[in-house]
């Protein structure tokens, strides 16, 4: 068993067993008291201002109550440790993406070459660089921010038949600039979308910017649905971002 999966599940045993009143506990509490009175349900008017429960789960309130909060708790973590152990990060130098994978116990890859600005001999660098990674961790899936390193992953990507390909829109570059720069930036997002086998977009304000691209928007409002087929834990995935 691996090591970060072992500590977790030890850790687990220990809070099962010691049951701490632990932050968040009582909305998770309040969730299945809630099935058990009036089970499956849409909306909640007595949490505060009323929320959407399909938007925190659908399967949390039956399980927590057919098999206990604090084990379905536990399965949930294990299962969260089980596919943070196929993940593997890439940026370019320190700050807080790196900080976050080593509190996560995540293997973070450092990419010398993978920057932001546009340098035609640094990114072809940048290219070959992500097409090593690739073939050296051969992932189940590589996703991508930015537009200058979603390109450069979807590209290394498919090269080396990487089967799914994500690439999360947070606005398009193209928009926010002018002249040489804009057409540059225009073809880079339409070329990452032609190899992306997925693409996400956080605003319908961005998915309506994608330009015949096929995209799946995702909104970060809390009383906003959104359901997005998931693969199984047991992939490999290399995440890639500019810096």
């Amino acid at each position: 068993m691996p090591l970060g999966l072992a500590t977790a599940l030890a850790l687990l045993l220990a809070w099962v067993l010691v049951a701490p009143r632990t932050p968040d506990l009582a909305a998770a509490a309040y969730r299945v008291d809630l099935f058990e009175h009036v089970g499956m349900a849409v909306y909640d008017e007595h949490w505060y201002a009323g929320h959407a429960l399909p938007g925190y789960s659908v399967l949390f309130g039956p399980l927590a109550w057919l098999l206990g909060l604090r084990v379905v708790g536990g399965l949930s973590v294990l299962a969260s440790v089980a596919c943070f152990e196929r993940l593997t990060v890439g940026a370019y130098g320190p700050g807080p993406l790196r900080d976050a994978a080593a509190a996560a116990g995540v293997p973070f890859v450092p990419l010398r070459h993978v920057r932001r600005p546009v340098r035609p001999w640094r990114d072809l660098l940048g290219l070959v660089e992500l097409i090593g990674l690739c073939r050296r961790i051969r992932p189940d899936i590589v996703h991508a921010n930015s537009s200058k390193a979603g390109a450069l992953a979807m590209l290394a990507g498919t090269v080396t038949g990487v089967e799914a390909r994500v690439f999360t829109a947070h606005g398009w570059a193209f928009r926010w600039h002018a002249g040489f720069s804009a057409r540059l930036y225009l073809w880079l997002e339409r070329l990452t979308g032609r190899l992306a086998t997925h693409v996400v977009c956080v605003s319908e304000l961005s998915s309506g910017s994608r330009d015949s691209l096929a995209a799946a928007a995702v909104s970060t409002g809390v009383r906003v649905m959104a359901r997005m087929s998931a693969a199984s834990c047991p992939l490999r995935t290399v995440a890639m971002r500019s810096k």
